[in-house]
């Protein structure tokens, strides 16, 4: 057979392929003309379907282990089914501010201040100064304005092909990030609204309100035992006295002369203040009367003093001016910049943020896609002009 097959220029074997192919033809025939009904199970979930495989396929299906030799030396990619999403910031000192949010919708919010406080006379002769009366006064009220900024992000495109290639919502996010994103920039340019000057006057109208103050690095409650550390701001050099449980005291008492309530105080600060505090109350020799506020196992503070404690990467800065002047939200970073810690009673700050509102285009013709943007209204302010209630710890440069 194989001598006739070479005869006429069929090679050898090839004659025992072409009889097994003809074999093979009324099987391949036959399941063509056939339903199959088979279970398909879901490596990665586990879970196991049936379905029905219809004429052509059946036969694919049952051919599948005879094609994975072919297979094998193809690279498979594949998208997993979520997106390391950003980080940001803790905010959560906002909710410690006075809500005002139901004037949001306004430019500016007008905040009446009450004037000077009567004076009191003990024990007073009748008739009053000899008859001829006292002289009348009348008390003069102020006003605190402030503004209601807007805070937009966007727009960004989502094209057709990240809607239907991706595996995960790349629309969803893309507005979480732009939402938080938002919502970071709003908690830092609120830090800075709220930021004191130590420049006002106390309600008599003749003292400063000495508000913002600097750093003692007094150590364990050692006058004689004083620390630095370098400085750690964007930009900044040289050595920062380092904030410590003696400052923290200090606003205490700073609050209780004022006769700021002692319900509902708090203070922001940053990652790298908060450990300079943790070395102190970790070294104090009152340490162990401080384990109720202070948790090793975490290491975090609650409350410390009567104020409640808020963690942030980072807050305000401030430069090194005699009286320390808040700088603006995005400045740049300086050699002379300055960490702080921002004290308050709740209702001293206020705050007004309004709901989100997203934009949408779908389907843009000229982009190619959908477009989205988001937009928040947002502010806050001091709410005496005297800015009792609120207070800054700022380093001191250290030589």
């Amino acid at each position: 057979m194989a001598g006739t097959l070479a005869a006429h220029g069929v090679a050898p074997g090839t004659g025992g392929m072409a009889l097994f192919m003809l074999c093979l033809a009324p099987l391949v025939i036959a399941f063509m003309t056939i339903n199959l009904k088979v279970r398909i199970t879901n490596k990665r979930t586990g879970k196991s379907t049936d379905t029905v495989l219809n004429k052509p396929y059946a036969v694919l299906w049952m051919l599948r282990g005879l094609m994975r030799p072919f297979t094998a030396g193809i690279n498979k990619e594949v998208w997993e089914n979520h997106i390391m999403e950003n980080l940001f910031p803790n905010n959560s000192f906002l909710e410690d501010m006075m809500d005002e949010s139901e004037y949001v919708n306004y430019l500016t919010v007008h905040t009446s201040q009450a004037g000077s406080v009567p004076s009191v006379i003990v024990d007073p002769v009748f008739p009053l100064n000899g008859g001829n009366g006292l002289a009348v006064t009348q008390r003069a009220d102020n006003v605190a304005d402030w503004t209601i900024h807007v805070f937009f992000c966007g727009p960004f495109l989502i094209t057709n092909a990240e809607t239907v290639q991706l595996a995960y919502n790349k629309r969803e996010s893309v507005l979480y990030n732009m939402e938080m994103q938002l919502r970071r920039v709003i908690a830092e340019n609120i830090l800075v609204y709220c930021a004191p000057t130590g420049t006002q006057l106390l309600p008599d109208g003749v003292t400063t309100n000495a508000n913002v103050t600097r750093t003692s690095g007094i150590f364990n409650n050692d006058t004689a035992n004083v620390v630095s550390s370098a400085a750690y701001t964007a930009g900044a050099i040289g050595n920062r006295l380092n904030f410590t449980l003696w400052d923290i005291t200090a606003k205490k008492l700073e609050f209780d002369n004022l006769d700021i309530p002692d319900e509902d105080r708090n203070v922001v600060m940053s990652a790298n203040a908060e450990a300079q505090l943790i070395k102190d109350m970790v070294a104090t020799k009152y340490r162990e009367s401080l384990s109720d506020v202070f948790d090793l196992k975490t290491g975090k503070i609650s409350v410390i003093m009567g104020f409640k404690i808020h963690h942030r990467s980072k807050v305000m800065l401030y430069n090194n001016a005699n009286t320390p002047v808040v700088k603006a939200y995005g400045a740049a970073g300086a050699a002379t910049d300055n960490d702080c810690m921002l004290f308050w009673q709740k209702g001293a700050l206020a705050k007004a943020v309004g709901d989100v509102i997203m934009y949408e285009q779908l389907g843009s013709p000229t982009q190619g896609g959908d477009v989205y943007s988001i937009l928040i209204r947002c502010g806050a302010t001091k709410k005496r002009l005297s800015e009792m209630g609120v207070s800054a710890l700022v380093q001191a440069a250290s030589v």
